[in-house]
């Protein structure tokens, strides 16, 4: 994703930017929806050996195919002087990172929206299982497939969508109106009754939750030079990280003491309550241009 996401943005025109980021969150998301539904089929038909060796296989196919496909028509200027190795250094880049203003308000919220996703992971099967009251775990895990690919499906079309908001709108908010819609869904979730809202709100859910991440590094290579944009994104990625570790222990702990209703509603808080970091940036956006 961090090599992927480096060469999308800068091989783009930066008018274009968002949408060749977007385009990118749709192929991870079509990834993830296919991925399973594949590996679960040929599992079920061929065992697990014979499936690990195609899916190795297909990966080694990809990297081949990447390194004599892709082209990078815009090639950087190479300069190999001590102050320009310095600022591309781990450590530097994640000083500045989180010095500069923008990025460190867009790195954490995009730490908040992994708190928020990974957060409902340890839940989401249990809380369908009761939901929907099915006798076996079986017809549970059908279930939970369906939910999760009507929200992959959602994430699918609209990163695309986003992707072109971006180029054309205020970055900042339009992560803040989709962070606030992706922290309502979660929480109505924890309301409904009837199984088909549930399936309406995950797909609400993943449609707006396909504009955060893509957001977070469409600023981070925004604000990057030629010369430090892989290394400045593959930092972004890391810290972000950060929010799939605390999401998943948070919500696991949470789910302990709390009912799964409750882990809904704590998680689409986060997504709100952190939405209103964007508005920093975009106040400081709009003082500046004064």
């Amino acid at each position: 994703m961090d090599a992927a996401a480096a060469f999308s943005g800068s091989e783009a025109p930066p008018e274009r930017q968002g949408r060749a980021l977007g385009s990118l969150q749709s192929a991870v998301a079509a990834g993830a929806l296919i991925g399973p539904l594949l590996g679960g089929f040929l599992v079920k038909v061929l065992g697990f050996r014979l499936p690990l060796l195609i899916m190795g296989i297909l990966t080694i196919i990809c990297a081949i195919a990447a390194c004599f496909l892709l082209e990078e028509r815009h090639h950087r200027v190479k300069t190999q002087t001590t102050a320009s190795l310095g600022d591309s250094s781990i450590f530097q880049t994640f000083k500045t990172l989180l010095q500069e203003r923008n990025t460190r308000y867009f790195i954490l919220v995009g730490i908040c929206s992994k708190v928020g996703i990974y957060g409902l992971v340890p839940v989401f099967a249990p809380y369908v299982k009761d939901l929907i009251d099915v006798p076996t775990s079986a017809a549970a895990a059908s279930w939970v497939g369906g939910l999760q690919a009507a929200t992959w499906s959602a994430t699918f079309f609209g990163a695309a969508w986003w992707g072109r908001q971006n180029d054309r709108r205020s970055v900042g908010w339009n992560y803040f109106g989709a962070s606030i819609i992706c922290g309502l869904s979660i929480i109505f979730q924890a309301v409904v009754q009837q199984v088909e809202l549930l399936f309406a709100l995950r797909i609400v859910q993943g449609f707006c939750f396909s504009a955060l991440e893509q957001s977070v590094f469409l600023v981070v290579t925004r604000t990057s030079k030629p010369n430090n944009q892989g290394v400045r994104i593959g930092a972004t990625n890391s810290l972000l990280i950060i929010g799939q570790i605390l999401g998943s222990f948070g919500g696991g702990i949470i789910g302990g003491f709390l009912r799964f209703e409750g882990v809904f509603l704590v998680m689409g808080l986060v997504y709100i309550s952190s939405s209103f970091l964007v508005l920093r940036t975009i106040k400081s956006a709009s003082a500046t241009s004064q």
